[in-house]
């Protein structure tokens, strides 16, 4: 009976330390994933800064340069807010690595 247990115990905490493991790689998958998109909504605002910026210098009209103006600033404010998106998502990432570390220390 006390084998049983002992070797009951020893295949559980081997199980655990593999789910753990498989736990987090999903969790750094999803994050890779999240970031991929970010980064992917990054570069469309940056090609449409670059597009109402050449609209910008192309208008004759005041109307015109009003609303390319208007989305230039529209798309400045964009990039800046995904790029703290981005900040939050590495730093939490980071702070969950240090945390693990710890953990297992």
């Amino acid at each position: 009976m006390l084998v049983q247990s002992a070797a009951g115990l020893s295949c559980s905490q081997s199980v655990q330390p593999e789910q753990t493991s498989e736990t987090q790689l999903r969790a750094a998958m999803a994050d890779r994933t999240q970031e991929e998109k970010v980064l992917q909504q990054i570069e469309r605002e940056v090609r449409m800064q670059e597009g109402a910026y050449k609209l910008l210098a192309a208008c004759s009209q005041r109307d015109q340069a009003l609303e390319a103006s208007k989305s230039l600033l529209t798309c400045n404010a964009r990039i800046l807010a995904l790029l703290s998106q981005l900040q939050r998502m590495r730093k939490t990432q980071i702070l969950e690595r240090v945390g693990h570390r710890s953990d297992e220390e």
